[in-house]
């Protein structure tokens, strides 16, 4: 979960972008410009989910040990987003090993 901005950048939108032969230097461009050409190439269903997410990630992040109950909302919230979470991975999975 503390190594998101890694994944999202470095891994999963640039790999997601060569399988589908956009050469993109993913740290050249916003985050969003990424996620909005990923989800005009079916990579992802929807950019502002993966926002969203990142959104829970860093309220999660950022809450500690003497917020306990900020904390078990944050993580909660995380939870109800389990079957969206589920299906960024297949999507993002299946595009990477079927590029075409």
């Amino acid at each position: 979960m503390f190594n998101f901005k890694l994944i999202q950048r470095e891994l999963l939108l640039d790999k997601a972008l060569n399988c589908k032969n956009l050469k993109v230097e993913v740290n050249l461009f916003p985050c969003l410009d990424i996620l909005n050409k990923l989800e005009k190439y079916g990579c992802i269903n929807n950019a502002k989910e993966w926002l969203y997410l990142r959104k829970l990630r860093n309220e999660v992040a950022h809450q500690y040990d003497d917020e306990p109950k900020a904390l078990a909302q944050a993580i909660n919230a995380v939870v109800v987003q389990k079957k969206i979470i589920e299906e960024i991975y297949s999507k993002l999975k299946k595009c990477i090993e079927n590029p075409f």
